[in-house]
């Protein structure tokens, strides 16, 4: 079954993503406005077309996807192994690195205010992409790349297995940390929306770095929770932090898992809001959406 979505082209509806066969025989669209798909196995009722699946099938490199980015531009890249992806309106490219016979997996995505992608592998490189297609692998990566980021200032800071660092003229140049933080800990950097820089862990909890002041979030209920993956600081001040232990909230100087609202305790990999408010949590069983007053389960199923 082919969908027309409107600034979104044409997606495939097949086996890849709900159907239970292949040989499609009717389409019947009932006064609800829900879709009956009549197939040579049996009839699948098509209930809502929210989520829209994509994999190798569709044109991506490749079904695993370990990173995304919303460009400036509103293009979409997808961190494969082996290259990257990108989609828009509707259309997919790949890129391959070809820089080993065994695939690289990307671990984080980044662009800057230039328009120049920075790319973080699993075996540790730094990729650096202008101009759409140029890959130039950075030399001067100290250590090994864990994670990316290019803030609102215009600042490129990389986190490796030596510790934090910032693009300047001449290279990347160490950023002092506090001093219980050991360097090879670090594994995630995210920015709040003052400007702050958080800095995520594997074993020390987190951390935020500020111009005038900062702060530490080392101790917690769960040694667990010290193990940080994801970060999401509100306007108001308010910072959810997604950890091995579950969701939990930064407060005062230690990580306390959510008793109240949004409880998880399976381990969050990501945290993010959408334009209507509501707070995504990618877990290790699908995902889950706080609307604010309750929490729904999305899994394969949807």
């Amino acid at each position: 079954v082919l969908i027309h979505k409107p600034g979104l082209g044409v997606e495939r509806l097949g086996v890849e993503n709900g159907l239970v066969s292949r040989g499609i025989h009717a389409l019947y669209r009932d006064r609800e406005g829900i879709l009956w798909v009549g197939t040579s196995r049996g009839v699948t009722k098509v209930v809502s077309l929210s989520f829209a699946s994509y994999r190798q099938v569709h044109g991506l490199l490749g079904d695993e996807v370990t990173a995304v980015l919303e460009r400036g531009s509103g293009e979409f890249v997808l961190g494969n192994e082996g290259g990257l992806s990108f989609m828009e309106q509707g259309r997919i490219q790949t890129l391959e690195f070809g820089v080993s016979d065994s695939p690289v997996r990307v671990l984080d995505l980044a662009e800057d205010r230039n328009g120049t992608l920075w790319v973080v592998t699993e075996q540790g490189g730094l990729a650096e992409i202008t101009g759409g297609t140029r890959v130039v692998w950075r030399p001067d990566v100290p250590g090994l790349a864990r994670a990316v980021l290019a803030d609102r200032a215009g600042r490129l800071w990389l986190a490796s297995s030596t510790g934090l660092y910032l693009l300047r003229s001449r290279g990347f140049g160490p950023v002092e940390l506090p001093a219980s933080l050991d360097g090879s800990d670090l594994r995630g950097l995210y920015e709040g929306p003052g400007g702050a820089i958080f800095v995520a862990t594997m074993t020390s909890g987190l951390h935020r770095l500020e111009e005038d002041r900062g702060n530490s979030w080392e101790r917690s209920q769960e040694r667990a929770a010290r193990n940080v993956f994801a970060v999401l600081e509100e306007p108001g001040g308010k910072i959810w932090v997604g950890t091995a232990a579950g969701l939990c909230v930064a407060e005062e100087d230690e990580l306390k898992t959510v008793a109240t609202g949004p409880r998880v305790v399976r381990p969050v990999y990501f945290l993010t809001r959408d334009r209507a408010g509501r707070l995504w949590i990618g877990t290790d069983n699908g995902v889950m959406r706080w609307n604010g007053e309750s929490l729904r389960h999305f899994t394969v199923s949807d």
